[in-house]
């Protein structure tokens, strides 16, 4: 962290909602200033939640829409801290030293996001997942805290995963990017115009002109309704960051190819 916190520092944070609340009013236990950053340090709207949640590198960020886009999750707490007394005594089980902010007292370890799942049944479980780049787990440090924090969540009965750049490769992050920025539309760039009839004309003129490039049939559409340039091509990616369609993200969404499968509904 930035700044060490005193043991004082913890219990005052923890008193005032840090780490605690469910979906919208959950207050994550670590700041945007407390944590050095690998990349990006930002706040991401949540589409799930519905509030800012932090992030501290690019791959969290990527890990973040790509939990919000599974159909099972109905929560994600950043950041929320695991029971000192619990990490404390992991860590002395193991022999390992316990981590420490700069001022030398125990440091309050948390997970970078727990999930909150629902299986068919409708019981609710949580999915504890850190997110590291994959050369630092060559540090062995790192595999200690790793190995804490993995423990600590089990005993709560959390399942525990590790996240690297391996299971969010290039192509899906970059789809995940472009689908984002149009989860909304600006009423003004629909120009009055209904979005579910203009992705209906989409999906005709997709059926239409099957080996046209994307770009070509939204534009074609565009001029047919009569809205400005590009707006056919928005709503294309709303309906897909909405989830209104679905297609493989682990493929290039190029928009100067034909358009990619779809599974609309």
């Amino acid at each position: 962290m930035r700044r060490g916190l005193t043991r004082s520092a913890v219990a005052r944070r923890l008193a005032g909602g840090r780490g605690s609340g469910h979906g919208a009013l959950y207050k994550a236990f670590l700041g945007v200033r407390d944590v050095p950053s690998r990349g990006l340090t930002t706040l991401v709207p949540g589409r799930l939640t519905g509030r800012q949640h932090i992030v501290f590198s690019t791959l969290e960020r990527h890990c973040l829409l790509f939990l919000q886009r599974l159909d099972d999750v109905i929560d994600i707490r950043e950041q929320f801290p695991l029971p000192l007394d619990r990490s404390t005594r992991i860590a002395e089980k193991l022999g390992l030293k316990h981590p420490r902010y700069s001022r030398g007292s125990e440091m309050v370890m948390t997970v970078d996001f727990l999930v909150t799942r629902r299986r068919g049944d409708g019981q609710r479980w949580f999915h504890a997942i850190s997110v590291k780049p994959s050369k630092e787990l060559a540090i062995i440090r790192t595999r200690e805290k790793l190995e804490i924090e993995r423990l600590g969540c089990i005993s709560l009965g959390w399942r525990w995963a590790l996240v690297t750049e391996k299971e969010l490769p290039p192509t899906l992050c970059g789809n995940l990017d472009w689908l984002d920025q149009w989860h909304n539309i600006p009423e003004a760039e629909l120009r009055g115009r209904d979005v579910n009839a203009i992705a209906a004309c989409i999906l005709e003129a997709i059926c239409q002109e099957p080996g046209n490039a994307l770009n070509e049939v939204c534009a074609s559409v565009d001029r047919l309704v009569g809205l400005d340039a590009g707006t056919g091509l928005t709503v294309f990616a709303h309906m897909l960051a909405r989830k209104r369609w679905t297609t493989d993200l682990l493929s290039p969404l190029d928009v100067n190819r034909p358009a990619p499968i779809l599974t609309v509904g």
